[in-house]
């Protein structure tokens, strides 16, 4: 092998060990209506996070409702909120090693003012003014029913749990695959000749 190939590779497996893989991770999430609180419909909401940062802080890459009380409205589940048409005000989660530490997500004004989702949001809103650690949703009524808690992430707030293992970031593969067939060449030309 040729001095320069020779250093071609070793780059190409150093790139592969030092970048390591990016790893992003799901989470469910659950919340009820604070028994001391201004809800007006009864039961539970629960959903997924999708794409926040193993470890770190990033934005949901997308927020899925998987149910709510009867109550509330009669939308199709699951519920995709990123397709909503309205005002995403606040998406930024802190997770450490694996577990919700800090931040949220607010989406208002979506489908002409009648859904609207918070969690875990410290926000100062157009319609309630500062709202702090607050689980909000309301689907279809123009703010007329929800379920609503100001209780932050904790037990009685909203709890994120892990929805699945840690799954590596695309572009973190890419890199990982680059490095690999870079190797692979190189090792195949050499058995070559």
């Amino acid at each position: 092998m040729k001095p320069l190939s020779k250093f071609v590779a070793a780059a190409a497996l150093l790139t592969v060990l030092t970048c390591g893989v990016a790893q992003a991770d799901n989470f469910l999430f659950s919340f009820s209506n604070d028994p001391n609180g201004p809800g007006n419909v009864q039961g539970t909401v629960t959903g997924e996070v999708f794409g926040l940062p193993h470890n770190g802080t990033g934005p949901a890459t997308d927020i899925q409702i998987y149910s709510y009380p009867a109550g509330l409205s009669s939308y199709a589940l699951p519920i995709d909120v990123f397709l909503w048409a309205g005002t995403i005000g606040e998406n930024s989660y802190t997770v450490t090693s694996g577990v919700v530490t800090g931040g949220g997500f607010y989406i208002t004004q979506a489908n002409g003012i009648n859904d609207q989702l918070y969690l875990s949001s410290n926000c100062n809103c157009q319609m309630f003014g500062l709202m702090l650690g607050t689980n909000f949703v309301d689907l279809g009524s123009n703010d007329t029913l929800y379920v609503w808690n100001d209780d932050g992430i904790t037990p009685t707030g909203v709890i994120y749990t892990p929805a699945q293992s840690s799954v590596p970031e695309p572009t973190s593969l890419v890199l990982l695959g680059s490095g690999l067939i870079g190797i692979g060449g190189r090792l195949w030309k050499k058995a070559k000749g």
